[in-house]
């Protein structure tokens, strides 16, 4: 394990920091802030904010951890705080960042039809460059989700063309 540390580093560049800083709260705009407001992940919008790679995860069984979709509507005001981030960047021979690294903490408070609810998110997004920004690529994140209002809604079971719900097979 090689570890490297240094006073002397030099800044993180404005020209990384700003446009990740500004990429996480796109992030938490779409994927947290507007399913609290109004019940639903705008889904297009979040091939905006994760790479391809990413978003195949997104749609598939990590969605709860990146999302707050699924828990209806808020009621009222939905209260958020975001912690300090901390990036660290990972450089090529010349010194151009190739992935960033954002620790990050989020929690929001709220109410649903259901009750109270309060959701909080921690851990680490990882960030890669693409044509025109930074987009999230991977993510180790921890979510927590409390209150009566943190039970997903759920989705009737499909129907056939004639709107008949299918009979599952036993």
């Amino acid at each position: 394990m090689l570890e490297t540390a240094s006073l002397s580093s030099p800044p993180f560049p404005d020209e990384v920091r700003d446009p990740v800083k500004s990429e996480l709260v796109r992030y938490v705009e779409v994927a947290m802030i507007t399913p609290l407001r109004t019940g639903k992940v705008a889904s297009s919008d979040l091939g905006e904010v994760f790479d391809l790679g990413a978003i195949y995860r997104v749609n598939g069984l990590e969605r709860t951890i990146v999302t707050d979709e699924g828990f209806g509507r808020a009621v009222g005001a939905v209260e958020f705080a975001a912690f300090p981030v901390s990036l660290t960047a990972l450089a090529d021979t010349d010194g151009k960042p190739v992935l960033v690294s954002a620790e990050v903490g989020f929690v929001a408070k709220g109410r649903t039809r259901q009750g109270k609810f309060e959701i909080s998110r921690t851990g680490e997004l990882l960030l890669a460059p693409v044509e025109g920004g930074w987009r999230i690529t991977g993510w180790n994140l921890h979510v927590q989700r409390r209150g009566t209002g943190t039970t997903p809604t759920t989705t009737p079971p499909p129907t056939t063309a004639s709107g008949k719900k299918k009979k599952k097979k036993q």
